[in-house]
C-alpha cells in the first residue's frame, strides 16, 4: 500500500515537472501532427494532449496538467490545488494563493501594488459601510499621514463586499472574501516593493477580513509594520496586542479559532471596549460605534505614526 501511494505520488510529480517546462521541449514533427489532426478535429484523447493543449501551445503558454494536480490533490487532502486560466497564460496555486498573488484583483489593482509606494495604509471598512470611504478608517489615516514627511504616502481601501446581513453565515463568508482580497494585495504589494512599508488598519467585519487573510499561506506578516484592528469579532482574549478596557473579552466569532500569527502580534493593536455586542458578545452597538469618538483614536494615530517613522 504504501509503495503503491510512493509511486503515485513520483508520477504526479513527474507530470507536474514536465508540464512546467517549456511546451518546445517536444519534438517538432509531434507538434506537427497534433496541428494536423487538431486542423481535421481527431485530437488525441490521451492524458496529456487534451484539445485545450493546441490553443494554450499557439499562445506560448504552459500545457495542462490539470489530471497530475487532480492526482496530486487526492493523494494529499486539503492540498486544494486549482488552475487558473488567464488571458494570457495558464497559472497554477496551492492552497488558494495564485503564484503571482493577482486572484480577485482587477488589473488597476494589480499595478497599483506594483507602483511602490513609500509608505502603504491598506484600510478595510467594517459591515455596510461605503466602499472608499470606510467609516471614520479614511480620516484617521488622513490624520496619520499628515504628520509624516512629505513622499508617496497613500491609502488603499480593501474591495469587498461588505454589504451584508446580521446572520452569522453572511459575516463569516465577507470575512472570508475579504480576506483573500488583503491577502493577494498585501502579498503582491511586498513582492514588488521591497522598500515599501505596509500598514493595515481595519475595523469590525473589516479586522476579521484581515486576521482571516494573515492566516493565510505566503501572506507577509514580517513585511507588516504596524496594524490596528478595532472592534473584531475575532478578538480572542489573552492576546499581547489587545487593548481597551475589555482585555479579557471574547468576540462574536473567535470561537472559529482564527489568530493573529505569533510573530505578527508585537506590531499589532486590538482594540476592545466593554459592552462592544461585536468583540465582547454583549452589550450594544453603541459602544461598537464608540471608537471614533474617544482617546483610541489619539492613541491610535501615535503608535502608527510612530510604526511608520521607525520602519
Amino acid at each position: 500500500m504504501h509503495v503503491t501511494g510512493f509511486l503515485k505520488i513520483v508520477a504526479a510529480a513527474t507530470l507536474l515537472l514536465a508540464g512546467s517546462n517549456s511546451a518546445t521541449r517536444l519534438p517538432n514533427d509531434k507538434y506537427t501532427l497534433l496541428a494536423k489532426r487538431a486542423a481535421s478535429g481527431d485530437v488525441s484523447s490521451s492524458s496529456l494532449v487534451k484539445p485545450t493543449w493546441m490553443h494554450l501551445e499557439k499562445r506560448a503558454s504552459l500545457p495542462d496538467v490539470s489530471e497530475a494536480l487532480s492526482l496530486l490533490e487526492s493523494i494529499v487532502p486539503g492540498l486544494n490545488v486549482t488552475t487558473l486560466r488567464g488571458d494570457q497564460t495558464l497559472k497554477y496555486s496551492l492552497a488558494g494563493i495564485p503564484i503571482n498573488n493577482t486572484a480577485s484583483l482587477s488589473q488597476a489593482e494589480v499595478d497599483r501594488a506594483r507602483s511602490c509606494p513609500s509608505i502603504e495604509f491598506i484600510t478595510t471598512r467594517g459591515a455596510n459601510d461605503s466602499y472608499a470611504d470606510g467609516y471614520w478608517l479614511k480620516e484617521m489615516a488622513c490624520q496619520v499621514m499628515s504628520r509624516l514627511p512629505n513622499g508617496t504616502t497613500r491609502r488603499t481601501e480593501t474591495n469587498y463586499d461588505s454589504n451584508i446581513g446580521n446572520d452569522f453565515t453572511s459575516q463569516i463568508n465577507a470575512a472570508q472574501n475579504g480576506s483573500w482580497w488583503v491577502a493577494n494585495y498585501t502579498t503582491l504589494l511586498a513582492q514588488s516593493c521591497p522598500n515599501t512599508t505596509i500598514i493595515m488598519m481595519a475595523y469590525s467585519l473589516g479586522a476579521a477580513a484581515n486576521v482571516v487573510a494573515s492566516t493565510r499561506p505566503r501572506f507577509p506578516t514580517s513585511r507588516i509594520s504596524a496594524a490596528v484592528y478595532w472592534g473584531s469579532p475575532l478578538r480572542s482574549p489573552g492576546r499581547p496586542q489587545n487593548r481597551g478596557d475589555a482585555i479579557s473579552a471574547l468576540g462574536q466569532d473567535a470561537l472559529l479559532g482564527y489568530r493573529t500569527p505569533r510573530g505578527m502580534e508585537p506590531r499589532v493593536r486590538d482594540y476592545c471596549v466593554k459592552k462592544d455586542i461585536i468583540c465582547t458578545n454583549w452589550g450594544s452597538l453603541t459602544a461598537h460605534l464608540s471608537y471614533a469618538n474617544s482617546t483610541i483614536q489619539d492613541e491610535t494615530v501615535d503608535f502608527l505614526v510612530h510604526s511608520a517613522l521607525a520602519a
